[in-house]
């Protein structure tokens, strides 16, 4: 934890940073995203004292593709 300046870190120390212990790679294969099983927007709840719980949610539940 700390405060830097971007030009003074490498992206691999922001990993690391990030993660709390050495990341070993930061390679991935590109996301191969399933079809949509659940479509969620804008969702809110608020508690009883009016104060905003979740406020305009919106996320996609997708099926696991091989």
């Amino acid at each position: 934890m700390g405060v830097f300046h971007v030009s003074d870190v490498t992206e691999q120390e922001i990993f690391n940073l990030m993660v709390g212990r050495e990341v070993l790679t930061t390679e991935k294969e590109p996301a191969k995203p399933g079809n949509i099983l659940l479509s969620v927007q804008n969702l809110s709840f608020y508690a009883e004292s009016n104060k905003a719980i979740l406020d305009k949610l919106s996320f996609d539940l997708r099926e696991e593709k091989s």
